[in-house]
């Protein structure tokens, strides 16, 4: 077994992959993968973010130019060699062809001289980019391990699990957020509307230091900075920005919860507790 091989699948996996009669096949085209998802996780696109909205800034794609470059080639070499393995697998060519579309997609957006002189357009173009590739080389390991289907998706790929517990903690930071908001906002109106609007700030920028902040997308983590800088007036108008921030929080909520991967465990963890309860 390669490195690439034991960083990307779990033990059973691996002991399957050992019993098949297309074991060097098979290990080849996850040997791809894990190198291709490998060079997607060094695309590091939140080292390219500064806090500031709408500033002309080249000098993040002149950052992210040789890592985009290295991703994009990662993943053509990657699909050509798994199309030459599994030209006549229907589920592995849609795979091929979708992420071989997203690829191209972003080749075009990256020609369009105003996505590439605004950081924060830029940054999102390449945080979707990059989430859509991943869950691609992701679903290519999971078809290319189908025969395991019955068991937990995390126990053949771990990596799957990292992201879940990703996605559930950002959840969890954003449910104690929106509660603290609402509890320090009763104080509008009744105390030194500055000062709360002070400690309001100081929650939002608690949270912006949590690492779960990193994990959202660049649109929701630019909404916020907007959402935050709203929060330095007083009054009603004060009342006013809290509640559109705790409306645009509730919302990521919810697209939180309707994440496949959120959606399962939710869904698993009812039904666990429903025979607990039995």
């Amino acid at each position: 077994m390669t490195p690439g091989l034991d960083s990307l699948l779990g033990a059973p996996a691996l002991i399957w992959l050992n019993q098949q009669d297309d074991s060097e096949r098979l290990s080849g085209a996850l040997d791809g993968c894990a190198h291709a998802l490998a060079v997607m996780d060094a695309l590091e696109v939140e080292s390219f973010e500064l806090p500031d909205i709408d500033l002309p800034d080249l000098s993040a794609w002149n950052e992210a130019a040789p890592r985009v470059r290295d991703s994009l080639r990662a993943i053509y070499d990657f699909t050509a060699s798994l199309d030459r393995a599994y030209r006549d697998d229907q589920a592995i060519s849609a795979l091929v062809d979708l992420i071989r579309h997203d690829a191209a997609a972003l080749g075009a957006k990256l020609r369009d001289p105003s996505i590439v002189s605004s950081r924060w357009t830029l940054v999102a173009e390449l945080q979707a980019f990059k989430k859509r590739a991943v869950q691609s080389l992701e679903g290519v390991a999971a078809t290319l391990l189908e025969p395991l289907a019955g068991h937990n998706l995390g126990a053949l790929l771990p990596r799957t699990s990292v992201e879940l517990q990703r996605n559930l903690d950002l959840r969890d930071e954003i449910t104690v957020l929106i509660g603290s908001i609402a509890n320090e906002s009763e104080q509008i109106g009744r105390s030194n509307d500055e000062g709360v609007a002070a400690l309001l700030d100081a929650l939002l920028a608690r949270f912006v230091s949590r690492p779960c902040y990193r994990w959202m997308w660049v649109r929701d983590q630019r909404e916020l900075v907007s959402a935050r800088a709203s929060l330095k007036v007083t009054g009603p108008a004060l009342t006013h920005a809290v509640q559109d921030l705790i409306g645009f929080l509730e919302l990521l909520l919810s697209s939180l919860s309707e994440r496949p991967d959120v959606e399962a465990y939710d869904r698993e963890s009812a039904e666990l507790a429903a025979l607990l309860t039995s």
